[in-house]
């Protein structure tokens, strides 16, 4: 969900930069300030979603099936939150996450596994 919100808003029709060139300087920081805002507040939202997940994958373990892992996988990227996450997963429920695994095209299964090479060293795993 959250790659997908990205897209759609650096897409959008008020965000392209031929419409930023054609303002004069004082209008040009105003929107310019309003994107960054946008963009903190958008990064924002992610961050606590993930944090929410942790903490639900925490307090929670058994609700890991594969619904979730597939979820977990389509966001994962490389924040320490995601790694907690999948540590998580890994050890509570190893069985559907390899098959979550399995299931990925090759170039989904080749991204996770860059990801991977910021793995702690010293996780549980």
């Amino acid at each position: 969900m959250e790659i997908m919100s990205l897209r759609i808003f650096k897409n959008s029709e008020i965000n392209q930069p031929k419409d930023f060139s054609e303002k004069c300087q004082d209008q040009f920081k105003i929107d310019r300030s309003k994107l960054k805002d946008q963009l903190l507040n958008e990064i924002q939202r992610i961050e606590e979603r993930k944090i929410d997940r942790v903490n639900r994958l925490r307090s929670n373990p058994e609700s890991i099936d594969s619904t979730s892992i597939n979820s977990f996988l389509i966001t994962f990227d490389l924040c320490e939150t995601d790694f907690e996450s999948l540590e998580l997963i890994i050890l509570q429920n190893s069985t559907d996450f390899l098959t979550s695994i399995y299931k990925l095209s090759d170039s989904d299964f080749f991204s996770f596994t860059l990801k991977l090479d910021d793995f702690l060293q010293d996780s549980n795993i």
